[in-house]
């Protein structure tokens, strides 16, 4: 058995570039899906007024929450967003640094190294810190921020421990470097790719786990077959089989399909599982990649001190530092991230579907940030398809169904979106809506929509009067007099005067222009939303 560490080292290194390559095929056959059912149906003509066809039933599908009414004093405030978000990420921090240290205090305990409050701590920042700076790429930080966290969780454990050391003379920093590598540097890599690359983040920490799953499977075959011809068992299994089958390539071929194939049916049912508990909301999609990446961590951390003693299961102690994420969102989630009875305030998207331009940083650093704050609705399209693709969706599409979730009528949008649409998850945030419409139930849906949002934000970049859609969305804005703001993005090649002319009268404007740099249009846009 001492040759499971390795194989559980290969196993975690091998399985991230084939969870890349997974999620890059899934989401291209998600996003050719998703546009042949949208256009499944053909769409009727859109104008600017209300087409005949919109039914009463689909204004009264999602009728506004039965609560006090929304004023401009009880909307938003940018120092509540402000003070939300640094609790959230405060308590996620903390969360790392409480794996840290008891990881640690275990890891040094099974190991034998003398413990010392300083050397509990340079250990513990050190397994913090990759978990640190996942949580920066999570926020979206500014790259200067970015940078600044990153060099601080390298250096300060790195100097903590270097001074723990000094006293004993227990190594040089050339080792203390090596060490660090694997601690650090590996899963710092293997984060970043999980959940730094903008296009993969959705599906990639979703797809890790069972692709790891399968990973370990295989290997466990390959070795389970060298076992048995070492044993002489092979001799005798091939002198039992037809001819045809008794090669020596078929029994490799089936020695490593047959863990394969059952570890796909495993992780096919273990997902099924997960999306029932996340459509039930036992957890979050944060909290799913939390989970995922404290495991990363601590499996990188755990596989030198086991493989050094032979396999022997107590050097997994540390693993038990994992527990402190479903402790954390169950006991302390609900005391410190639950913020007092309000109304939610629900935003709605809009956007120039099929615009050459980049529309996903939109999504990334405005839209996230606004759960803080309340749910979103949104029509999903291939443009966002990456940033949307959560459990429940990802397993609805491997199993074939995802003409379940698209409207033809007023009733399944109401189906879709029911009470629970303004609850929040237990990390205290809420959720995204993406509503999936065929040609001819995009302009229904909006109407529908309409009548549960307070807030719109509407990305007009690139609008020309030849955009029919945006044109029929303009105007049912500006006859929908029940909305607090309507927040406008354009940019240089916008037809304003077009736009302007049918959004004429309504619910107040605010026109944001798009800046060069993306992070100051982020906040133009955040203090148009939910102004100081």
């Amino acid at each position: 058995m001492t040759f499971l560490p390795a194989m559980l080292a290969f196993a975690l290194v091998l399985a991230l570039p084939l969870t890349l390559l997974v999620s890059g095929l899934v989401l291209l056959l998600y996003r050719r899906t998703l546009l042949r059912w949208m256009a499944r149906r053909p769409a009727p003509a859109a104008t600017a007024h209300v087409p005949a066809f919109l039914a009463q039933e689909w204004r009264m599908a999602l009728p506004p929450p039965a609560t006090s009414p929304i004023t401009d004093g009880s909307l938003p405030r940018r120092p509540e967003l402000i003070r939300r978000e640094r609790r959230f990420w405060g308590f996620l921090a903390m969360l790392w640094l409480l794996i840290g240290l008891s990881g640690a205090l275990l890891y040094l305990v099974v190991v034998g190294i003398p413990l010392s409050p300083l050397r509990i701590l340079g250990v513990g920042l050190a397994w913090a810190s990759p978990g640190w700076m996942a949580l920066g790429l999570m926020a979206r930080l500014p790259w200067r921020r970015g940078l600044t966290l990153t060099l601080g969780c390298v250096l300060v454990p790195g100097l903590i421990l270097w001074l723990s050391m000094v006293d004993q003379g227990a190594g040089t920093t050339l080792q203390l470097l090596a060490w660090l590598l694997p601690l650090q540097g590996v899963p710092f890599v293997a984060l970043s790719l999980l959940v730094g690359l903008p296009a993969l983040r959705a599906t990639a920490p979703l797809l890790y786990p069972p692709v790891l799953a399968v990973t370990l499977l295989a290997l466990a075959g390959q070795a389970a077959l060298m076992q048995l011809h070492n044993l002489g068992f092979s001799t005798r299994l091939m002198q039992l089989l037809p001819p045809m089958i008794a090669r020596p390539s078929v029994l490799i071929l089936v020695a490593h399909l047959l863990p394969v194939l059952g570890g796909l049916w495993l992780a096919h049912g273990l997902s099924r599982c997960l999306a029932h508990s996340y459509r039930q909301r036992h957890f979050s999609d944060l909290s799913y990649s939390l989970g995922a990446a404290a495991l990363v961590v601590l499996l990188f951390a755990v596989i030198p001190s086991w493989s050094s003693s032979g396999a022997d299961g107590r050097a997994l102690a540390p693993l038990l530092a994992w527990l402190w994420l479903p402790i954390g969102f169950t006991l302390l989630a609900p005391q410190l991230l639950m913020s007092p009875p309000r109304q939610a305030t629900t935003l709605l998207v809009l956007r120039l579907f099929r615009r050459p331009g980049p529309v996903g940083w939109l999504f990334d650093q405005v839209v996230q940030r606004w759960r803080f704050l309340g749910p979103v609705l949104l029509i999903s399209g291939a443009d966002l398809a990456m940033r949307t693709l959560d459990a429940d969706e990802l397993t609805g599409f491997i199993d074939g169904r995802l003409g379940e979730r698209f409207v033809d009528t007023a009733a399944d949008l109401q189906r879709q979106i029911g009470a629970e649409a303004t609850s929040t998850d237990h990390d205290g945030r809420y959720r995204v809506h993406d509503i999936c419409c065929t040609d001819s139930s995009w302009q229904g849906t909006l109407e529908a929509l309409l009548q549960r949002s307070q807030l719109v934000l509407m990305d007009l970049r690139g609008f020309q009067a030849a955009n029919l859609g945006c044109l029929h969305e303009l105007g049912r804005l500006a006859a929908t007099p029940a909305l607090r703001r309507v927040v406008l993005l354009v940019d240089g090649s916008t037809d304003r005067v077009t736009a302007a002319t049918a959004f004429d009268g309504g619910s107040p404007v605010c026109w944001v222009e798009e800046r060069r740099l993306r992070h100051p249009t982020m906040e133009a846009l955040l203090t148009a939303l939910c102004p100081g």
